[in-house]
């Protein structure tokens, strides 16, 4: 385990294992790369990113990953694999961690953490690549225990849209709630006196094309108050679990 502490870390500093050269195309094979055996403390991360061009079979992964108390000013995975990964405590500046058409297993998110936002689709425009992520995703999923665990996180904004089957993920039923397409499709969410933007997170439930879909209250939210009581309000009326 290689073992950062109290630095501002850039990706070139970190072991990186190469994608075989059967994995070339006119997008950079270099760029399918596998990082593993990293552990962060107090550190700051600048620009970094785990990026996946080409088919599935090419994915970057992050394996064996812990960071404790870090600053991430920006993150970007694409289509990669995190497996084994700890985050205990993360500040986010300028833009959320973003990941779009990623797969977890035995990810941990815990203590007080910054923006999250977990896409479905790898890309905005690309039916034929999302459908091959898709249906790969779908397979690896078949073979995870669990996927990522939220139980005791703090956060300020934790959005998964429809990306993680939610039987997967290990969450605190107080503040996280599952709620169905049936339900979400039926619209009697609408009666309960829902907070502002909860229709756009429900529009983008429905377009990402899952069964059903994990909301989050997040402790950090300036909300927080307003959202735990409307989900609770719609716990009482079963729909949501």
């Amino acid at each position: 385990m290689l073992r950062f502490e109290n630095k501002v870390v850039s990706r070139e500093e970190c072991p990186v294992k190469l994608g075989p050269i059967e994995w070339e195309n006119s997008l950079r094979y270099t760029q399918n790369v596998l990082l593993q055996d990293l552990d962060f403390i107090n550190c700051e991360f600048i620009g970094a990113g785990l990026a996946t061009y080409g088919e599935p079979v090419n994915r970057s992964t992050a394996r064996n990953i812990r960071m404790k108390n870090c600053v991430m000013n920006s993150f970007f995975g694409n289509g990669a694999i995190f497996d084994d990964v700890t985050i205990d405590g993360l500040r986010t500046r300028g833009a959320p961690v973003i990941l779009f058409g990623s797969v977890l297993r035995h990810v941990v998110l815990t203590g007080k953490c910054g923006r999250f936002l977990f896409n479905r689709n790898i890309s905005h425009d690309d039916k034929r690549r999302n459908a091959a992520f898709d249906a790969a995703n779908v397979a690896f999923y078949e073979q995870v225990d669990w996927a990522l665990d939220i139980s005791t996180v703090k956060a300020s904004v934790l959005e998964i849209r429809g990306s993680i089957p939610s039987r997967l993920i290990r969450r605190n039923p107080e503040e996280h709630f599952i709620m169905t397409r049936a339900v979400a499709q039926a619209s009697e969410w609408k009666r309960y006196e829902p907070f502002s933007s909860f229709d756009i997170s429900i529009s983008t439930f429905l377009k990402s094309g899952a069964d059903d879909n994990l909301f989050v209250a997040e402790r950090q939210s300036r909300i927080f108050k307003q959202k735990i009581e409307y989900y609770h309000r719609m716990k009482a009326a079963g729909l949501v679990t």
